[in-house]
């Protein structure tokens, strides 16, 4: 959309914008072939490989970053646009308004590219950035447009504190909502539970505190715990550290297949 990208080619780092480019929605160049537009291609392709490989046996789980978070976290200087949301919230929404079609063809390429999955990775919506009623004026209905045109099932993930929202979560229309470790478990199953018993939880192991500096045997001993309290699907919370060494991945696979079907 015409943000330049910093990749970090000397360092170990997730990949970011070199800076802000968007002050008005006129700014963004969005794509018009967006089948082959930046890197794209390259995710359809790899997702069209794994599905070959792997299909019937591991589900194919594409992530994409959606309106919210891709706007206040890498389009538009990132305070700005929260000052926005109470000083000129009809800015915000002409932003999110003149890029949820790209969203949507991007999650549809996606799914026919033959993607099993597709989370949705809204880590800007926690109530550590904004309130419950913020997140319904300004995420819920794109992310409800985005789950309700799609086939492939859906998972929202949202890092940070997610106890104030978990209800609005599963309004959203996903399939299932992933937290990570600053979320007790056993509360959000509690909340849950009086609002859709059985509905589909997924975390919440700390990837930087636990997965990351193992060792194995920790790493075994907290699968085994968020087995316990009632997740349905083991994850690390948000995303694998970088870092993380290959055989703390496995350990953490390993743990998961010995809990969760004994």
């Amino acid at each position: 959309m015409g943000a330049p990208v910093e990749f970090f080619e000397d360092k170990i780092k997730w990949p970011t914008v070199k800076r802000f480019i968007a002050e008005k929605p006129s700014d963004l160049k969005l794509p018009k072939d967006l089948p082959n537009a930046g890197r794209i291609p390259v995710i359809t392709e790899a997702i069209k490989i794994l599905k070959k490989e792997f299909d019937g046996t591991v589900p194919v789980n594409a992530y994409m970053v959606p309106p919210f978070t891709s706007l206040s976290s890498y389009l538009v200087e990132s305070t700005e646009f929260l000052k926005w949301l109470i000083k000129a919230p009809e800015k915000v929404e002409q932003f999110l308004e003149s890029t949820l079609e790209t969203y949507l063809e991007i999650a549809h390429l996606y799914r026919d590219a033959g993607a099993d999955i597709i989370t949705l990775h809204e880590m800007g919506a926690s109530s550590d950035n904004i309130s419950p009623r913020q997140f319904d004026q300004f995420v819920k209905p794109n992310l409800r447009k985005i789950t309700d045109t799609l086939e492939s099932a859906t998972i929202l993930n949202i890092c940070g504190a997610t106890l104030l929202i978990a209800d609005r979560m599963i309004e959203c229309g996903a399939d299932a909502i992933a937290i990570e470790e600053r979320t007790p478990l056993k509360k959000l199953i509690e909340i849950v539970d009086t609002i859709r018993p059985d509905y589909p939880i997924i975390g919440n192991i700390s990837p930087y505190g636990v997965i990351h500096p193992g060792p194995a045997q920790r790493i075994r001993e907290a699968v085994k715990k968020t087995i316990e309290n009632g997740v349905d699907m083991v994850a690390p919370g948000c995303d694998f550290w970088l870092e993380t060494p290959t055989e703390h991945i496995k350990a953490f696979v390993d743990a998961t297949i010995e809990f969760g079907t004994s």
